[in-house]
């Protein structure tokens, strides 16, 4: 996910090309339709529940120098309506282990982990895990399971914090996309380049600015993830060097494919024989365009526009749902509701060495693109995760001023899915030549796959 230098200026530079590939391509102030409406105003909202972070056994708030690390330091995730699932890092003494032998391990360090009941806070259930680094290591699923990776290491934890190994890589794992409601994982493996002395240098030389050595090549896995079970079928592999570039659900692989004069295609590829190849949208780029999907049939495709970027609300077989021009937004963060109905972004604000840090949380409906609720985060407690849906998109939760909030949202009717047909403007789609990607048994440790550029 991330091409790190060694000098101070690389760094700076990796950190901005990793922010921009995870999620450059979306929201930044105001969705809108293709027609021009007028925005909405927000009413002033209250909180129906807050619970002081102290009682949760949090204290302190992140420095502005530490949340420009982009470390992984806390998470507030949504089990069902009535339970949270907070994360977080209390820093105690821990006991003297051998050291990881995976490639990529920078430190270990505990994560506790609560299951916090609402509207009370009573905690349910807790646990501590070990983790080698400070990279994400949560992601939320769409029936109140997650994903949680130690080292180049995933396992399904369930609502009892039981866990169930997936998958073990061997190497670092650099993206991970576990979409809520689209039943497949990408995994993106680091594969490194150098030999054993040129990465010991490197590695050497990165370490000195907290920073894994230089990467020159990536393995992107393709799992099947049927609700509340684990990972059961390898469904497609891909040799990359931009990692980042894929998304999709069980049906459908989105794929940016370039063409002449900053001109480029997205393109759906099926993952089942029943499917064909087709563009679901054509669009001028400054930059590669990436996407990341909303719900099961609707995704958002950001472009680089010479003062922002312009966004578009697609479904899979190319009808554009809205379309707006935004300001970049900084360090953007993405959370969708499990049934397809919203999604939420946090974002930086103010982000200085000498000032006080603060962000953004709102909320937008997936199928008009309009923001409905929008609240200040002062402090920023982590420039990721602190924002969080209810399964069924009526509650929000965020951290700010010392403790997690919850807030009612207004009902909201769900848009039927689309059905994948072409659209009544867009050609039928010829026939593909390809073949799509044979399913096969996941086995517990990945092999490294002949190349398949």
């Amino acid at each position: 996910m991330k091409h790190w230098g060694v000098t101070r200026r690389a760094r700076i530079a990796a950190r901005n090309l990793s922010a921009f590939l995870l999620v450059s391509l979306c929201a930044g102030a105001v969705l809108a339709t293709d027609k021009a409406k007028p925005e909405k105003k927000l009413e002033k909202v209250t909180p129906s529940i807050v619970i002081p972070l102290a009682r949760l056994g949090y204290r302190g708030t992140p420095t502005a120098g530490l949340l420009q690390t982009r470390a992984a330091m806390v998470t507030v995730d949504f089990l069902d309506s009535d339970h949270i699932l907070f994360t977080y890092a209390p820093r105690p003494l821990m006991s003297r282990e051998e050291a990881p032998k995976e490639r990529g391990a920078r430190g270990d360090r505990i994560v506790h982990a609560e299951v916090v009941a609402l509207p009370d806070g009573k905690l349910i259930t807790e646990k501590d895990w070990r983790l080698h680094d400070r990279e994400p290591y949560l992601w939320p699923l769409s029936d109140g399971s997650f994903l949680l990776r130690i080292g180049g290491t995933l396992n399904l934890l369930d609502k009892d914090l039981t866990l169930t190994k997936v998958m073990e890589t061997g190497d670092p794992i650099r993206w991970v996309q576990a979409d809520k409601g689209a039943n497949l994982l990408v995994v993106e493996v680091e594969r490194e380049q150098h030999t054993e002395t040129q990465h010991e240098k490197l590695a050497h030389d990165a370490l000195l600015f907290n920073a894994p050595a230089p990467a020159e090549d990536y393995e992107t896995y393709g799992l099947r993830l049927p609700p509340g079970k684990d990972a059961t079928k390898q469904i497609f592999h891909f040799h990359m060097t931009q990692p980042g570039a894929l998304t999709g659900n069980d049906e459908w692989l989105l794929k940016p494919e370039s063409g002449s004069n900053g001109k480029f295609e997205i393109t759906a590829l099926p993952l089942t024989k029943a499917g064909q190849k087709h563009v679901v949208l054509k669009v001028k780029s400054d930059c590669r365009p990436t996407s990341v999907m909303l719900r099961h049939d609707v995704a958002m495709v950001g472009a680089c526009k010479t003062r922002g970027l312009v966004e578009y609300g697609i479904t899979l077989d190319g009808k554009i749902l809205w379309k707006q021009e935004v300001e970049e937004p900084k360090w953007p963060f993405y959370e969708r509701a499990a049934n397809g109905s919203r999604f939420a972004m946090q974002k930086v604000t103010r982000l200085d060495e000498d000032s006080p840090t603060s962000g953004e949380a709102e909320v937008f409906d997936v199928a008009t693109g309009q923001r409905m609720f929008a609240v200040p985060l002062q402090p920023l407690y982590s420039s990721r995760s602190t924002v969080a849906l209810a399964p069924d998109g009526l509650r929000v939760a965020l951290l700010r001023d010392g403790a997690l909030e919850i807030f009612d949202l207004p009902p909201v009717p769900i848009a039927p899915a689309v059905p994948m047909s072409p659209s009544k403007n867009a050609k039928a789609p010829a026939p593909s030549t390809e073949k799509p990607p044979a399913a096969t048994e996941a086995p517990a440790a990945l092999p490294k796959p002949a190349d398949a550029r």
